[in-house]
C-alpha cells in the first residue's frame, strides 16, 4: 500500500509504502531505491522534495531519513 507521494523537479514520482519501499517512477519503469536508503524497513509516512532535490522521508517510529545523490542519513 503507498502511503505517500511526491513530485521531484525532473517530473519523476516519488512513493514511499507501508512495509518500508522506496519506490521511484522512471518513466514507464519503477525503480525500487529501498536498497540506497540503508534503512531498517519501517512504514514511510510522508515525503518530500527539496529545492536541491534532496529526498526527506518520514518513517512510522523510525525518524527521518535524508536521501542526497550520494547519500542516505538517518535521524
Amino acid at each position: 500500500m503507498v502511503n505517500a507521494l511526491t513530485l521531484d523537479d525532473a517530473g519523476e514520482v516519488w512513493a514511499g509504502t507501508a512495509d518500508g519501499q522506496l519506490l521511484r517512477l522512471h518513466q514507464d519503469l519503477v525503480v525500487n531505491e529501498t536498497p540506497r536508503t540503508l534503512a531498517v524497513p519501517r512504514a514511510i509516512h510522508c515525503l518530500c522534495v527539496t529545492a536541491n532535490g534532496n529526498l526527506w522521508i518520514g518513517y512510522a517510529g523510525g525518524g527521518l531519513g535524508w536521501l542526497t545523490a550520494s547519500r542516505f542519513f538517518q535521524f
